[in-house]
């Protein structure tokens, strides 16, 4: 009989965890990822643009829901880029190669320049520029309760060095002599001198409000210097651009109103894909508005610019990348397939204001899943330098970390390698695939910001249990959130240990 009670207990206790993680599971989060929100979510969620606890003038800020798919083509390095970018038409596919690393309590868009004349189909950006220590512009309308600093490590050398906008110092440690950088007159930021792989740079950067209530009463005429600047068009343009924008924005009061109406109308009417007939060689925004219903980041950044340009409302073409991918606490990895194009509107009073107008898509490339075969180019010897290579059926597998001892000691590059050096023990256990203690995400941007919160909380909720109960939950997690899933011991079997010789050589000289 007691045995009896004490089972029927057990399996009480057993439903109500299974019904503590699935009512948790539908529980409002908030998105990891900058300017967070999904496509088609409205404004007044939190604003995640700031770190927890920040806020503008001590108020609660909501978010513009401005994230798109990420456009490999934008740029993809971290070369400077061009002073003149000419908008590519279909594209095959999209490569991943690991470009730098960011520490930060934000995961925002990290930004490289903006283009400010239109030629039609393509961009151009001034070449003005001046000594960062000289001041960055526009950066006295940012607030300081909105300062963040951030440190981005170089994986790939390179000139240009990306930030979180709007940008106010930048500093490369642990180098006795400072390589000159400079600033542009839209705020990118450049080295005169190539930056090695392994940089690493301090920044600290004031994001301008995002406040919608704030936007809405922001309505005064921009400087004559800025309008004339950035409402330019090419001679030619399409009049029905100027009248197809005028529908969109009919009824709409504010700039604020205006610029989100037609954000919106792309976000909805269009959708994304690289395999897009847009002509490179003819106008662009006309293509996209009236000749095709695909395209990504590059033309649709494009498009409404121009349009905001027919309202006399000043815009400009930005290049960066997307949001990284959480490899760590406050650790985020940028690849190259995050490289990202935007509009950033001016607001006066306020400064350049992000939006993207990219709907959400998946770009044609993807991580094979493990297990993966890992090799070393030599022998495996104490304190040797060596190349692991992580392949899958016969071909490299790029944006893999890599862990030697449990140490992450980098990322395979796009031929699926990884420097680093053995170290002095009997032997060495190399593993390929997310390291033991992290959460194994998906790297769509739509769902990795969702529900990335939810996967955590309910896994260490899980982990608080008592082991019976814990070995219980534990599978549920997969259903309850199919897009998550433990890492296990770290990489799924994608796992080889070596022992390690001891060379020793003894010269004698005389």
């Amino acid at each position: 009989m007691a045995d009896g009670r004490r089972l029927g207990e057990a399996a009480l206790v057993v439903v109500a965890v299974f019904a503590l993680l699935l009512s948790a599971a539908f529980l409002p989060v908030v998105s990891l990822l900058d300017g967070g929100s999904v496509p088609g979510e409205l404004p007044g969620e939190a604003n995640p643009e700031l770190p927890s606890g920040l806020s503008s003038g001590g108020q609660q800020q909501a978010e513009l829901p401005d994230i798109g798919a990420p456009g490999q083509i934008a740029g993809g390095s971290l070369s400077q880029p061009p002073e003149q970018t000419q908008i590519s038409g279909g594209l095959s596919g999209a490569s991943r190669v690991p470009l730098f690393t960011v520490q930060s309590p934000v995961n925002t868009y990290w930004r490289q320049t903006a283009y400010s004349r239109y030629t039609g189909t393509g961009w151009d950006q001034s070449t003005d520029q001046q000594p960062l220590e000289e001041g960055v512009p526009n950066d006295d309308l940012t607030s300081d309760d909105t300062q963040f600093s951030y440190q981005v490590t170089l994986l790939q050398g390179g000139t240009s060095l990306p930030t979180a906008w709007q940008p106010e110092s930048v500093r490369v440690t642990g180098d006795s002599s400072q390589p000159s950088l400079r600033v542009s007159a839209s705020g990118g930021i450049q080295s005169e001198q190539s930056l090695s792989e392994g940089t690493t740079y301090v920044a600290e950067s004031a994001a301008p409000t995002r406040n919608p209530s704030v936007l809405r009463d922001a309505n005064g005429r921009a400087p004559p210097a800025v309008r004339d600047r950035y409402t330019q068009l090419p001679v030619g343009t399409s009049d029905r651009i100027e009248q197809f924008t005028d529908d969109i924005t009919a009824g709409e009061r504010s700039r604020y109103e205006r610029v989100a109406a037609i954000q919106g109308w792309l976000k909805t009417n269009r959708g994304y894909s690289l395999d897009t007939s847009i002509d490179p060689s003819k106008p662009i925004a006309e293509q996209l508005l009236f000749e095709v219903d695909t395209a990504y980041c590059q033309q649709f950044a494009t498009t409404m610019a121009v349009m905001l340009r027919t309202q006399d409302i000043p815009a400009r073409y930005v290049v960066g990348f997307a949001p990284g991918k959480q490899v760590g606490t406050d650790e985020y990895l940028v690849t190259s397939d995050r490289a990202h194009a935007w509009v950033e509107v001016y607001f006066e009073d306020v400064g350049w204001v992000r939006f993207d107008p990219t709907p959400s898509g998946d770009l044609p490339v993807s991580t094979p899943e493990p297990p993966y075969e890992i090799s070393l180019n030599r022998s495996a010897v104490v304190g040797a330098p060596v190349s692991v290579s992580v392949t899958k059926n016969e071909s490299g597998v790029s944006a893999i970390p890599v862990f030697v001892n449990e140490d992450r000691v980098g990322w395979t590059d796009a031929s699926g390698a990884v420097e680093t050096t053995l170290p002095y023990a009997d032997e060495v256990t190399i593993s390929a695939g997310e390291g033991p203690s992290e959460t194994k995400y998906t790297d769509d941007l739509e769902s990795a910001g969702g529900g990335q919160q939810a996967a955590t909380s309910l896994t260490g909720l899980a982990a608080s249990l008592p082991l019976p109960f814990a070995g219980v939950t534990r599978p549920l997690l997969a259903a309850i959130l199919p897009g998550t899933a433990q890492a296990g011991n770290g990489a799924g079997d994608s796992t080889e240990t070596y022992p390690l010789a001891k060379n020793a050589t003894v010269a004698v000289v005389g």
